[in-house]
């Protein structure tokens, strides 16, 4: 999805940013049910906790992937680099980490045809 978005935008990260940042749903309630139905929270989770084990320190509340914004992403995969005791930790990390977003992306993506459908079909009906 990350690929496609950014050669859809002539590799224009401003352009690919803006054009993920689209995808984002605006209510926090339907966030939390896809969140409840789909395991990035738990992945994402996982994450922070390889964080705190590699370096001792208290990771911040765990933040579900559906409501992190892209400075929220940015501190995540910057602690993950942060935490990586070598270079092949760090690509394991980013890797995980991408893992995620995508699957976010993925989750938002969904939610939102689903609720375009919907409105949709409500309004042919």
């Amino acid at each position: 999805v990350l690929e496609r978005v950014l050669e859809e935008c002539g590799d224009d990260l401003d352009s690919a940013i803006r054009r993920l940042n689209e995808l984002r749903l605006g209510s926090a309630d339907r966030n939390a049910a896809i969140a409840a139905d789909d395991k990035t929270g738990v992945e994402l989770k996982e994450l922070q906790a390889q964080g705190v084990a590699a370096n001792g320190d208290v990771a911040k509340e765990p933040t579900t992937p559906e409501a992190m914004d892209g400075s929220d992403w940015v501190e995540l995969f910057v602690r993950e680099m942060l935490n990586a005791s070598n270079i092949d930790d760090a690509r394991a990390r980013a890797s995980r980490a991408l893992e995620v977003l995508e699957k976010s992306i993925c989750a938002r993506a969904g939610a939102k045809v689903a609720q375009n459908f919907h409105q949709v079909v409500s309004h042919d009906c």
